[in-house]
């Protein structure tokens, strides 16, 4: 079973902060500009909460609409986080638990990256593609 680092490490590491005093405003501009629908949310150098899609539908959009609102108001607090050794099942099974679809990515306390239904499924997707890929040349060969 492939780990974070493996998945991760066919792309650039997506990794997108603001400060929890931010207005809402700018995440929303970073989550469009980058096409993302998360991001990390700091308090100095700390990681204090996550900025998601869902939240900006259910805390803001549903509320008042209030984009100048600062994130820490609205944000995530204190997200689950998973390691670059956690398998891909282990992050499904994280995911699954806590109806999200985004996690840090943290070593030594620090995010390095970000992790997203997506980039599981489209590992999941490319390996079943090699595995069919492998039977198909087994079958065909000439005996």
């Amino acid at each position: 079973m492939p780990t974070l680092t493996e998945i991760l490490s066919r792309r650039p590491a997506v990794l997108h902060s603001l400060s929890a005093e931010a207005p809402v405003r700018d995440a929303v501009r970073v989550m469009a500009a980058e096409g993302v629908g998360a991001v990390l949310v700091t308090k100095g150098n700390s990681l204090a909460g996550i900025f998601t899609e869902r939240d900006l539908l259910t805390r803001v959009v549903a509320r008042d609409g209030d984009l100048g609102r600062p994130l820490g108001e609205v944000m995530t607090p204190d997200p689950v986080t998973v390691g670059p050794t956690d398998t891909r099942s282990h992050v499904i099974e994280q995911m699954r638990q806590l109806n999200c679809r985004h996690l840090p990515v943290v070593v030594d306390g620090k995010a390095v990256d970000m992790v997203s239904i997506r980039d599981l499924v489209f590992d999941e997707l490319r390996e079943r593609n090699d595995e069919v890929a492998e039977l198909h040349r087994y079958i065909h060969q000439p005996w």
